[in-house]
């Protein structure tokens, strides 16, 4: 598929618009740019909205956020923090997938009280007493 694009379609759209290419990449630029902006917001939001609990040799770490300063902001800000979230129980967001982000998103959102869901293997998520509170299982 990716030969198929390089190769027959891109040069196709290039005789319509020569400039494709290079607008394709400055628009790619533009996006790198507000993805770097937009990820900075996030670390900055759970830097001041979420506490990281300390843990014990019963309890998993835990991170716990401000549940109603959560849900008040945009869906693809919250995506951005369940990622960096994510991150910092896993070192990376390489098993997270877009199903597991609606999910921990859909819970949130219907901020059902004292509910707690594990997401995959690697996270968990609890609503009480307005919090929300993220853990490893």
């Amino acid at each position: 598929r990716r030969n198929f694009l390089r190769r027959v379609l891109i040069p196709k759209i290039e005789k319509l618009n020569p400039n494709f290419t290079r607008a394709t990449a400055r628009k790619g630029q533009y996006f790198r740019e507000a993805h770097g902006f937009l990820s900075n917001l996030a670390e900055n939001w759970i830097k001041n909205n979420c506490r990281q609990s300390k843990s014990g040799p019963a309890q998993p770490p835990r991170l716990i956020c401000n549940a109603k300063k959560l849900r008040s902001e945009p869906d693809f800000l919250k995506k951005l923090i369940i990622e960096k979230i994510y991150a910092i129980f896993n070192k990376s967001t390489r098993d997270l997938e877009s199903i597991h982000v609606e999910e921990i998103l859909s819970i949130i959102n219907k901020n059902i009280g004292n509910k707690q869901k594990q997401i995959s293997s690697r996270i968990a998520i609890k609503l009480l007493r307005g919090k929300t509170i993220f853990c490893k299982p």
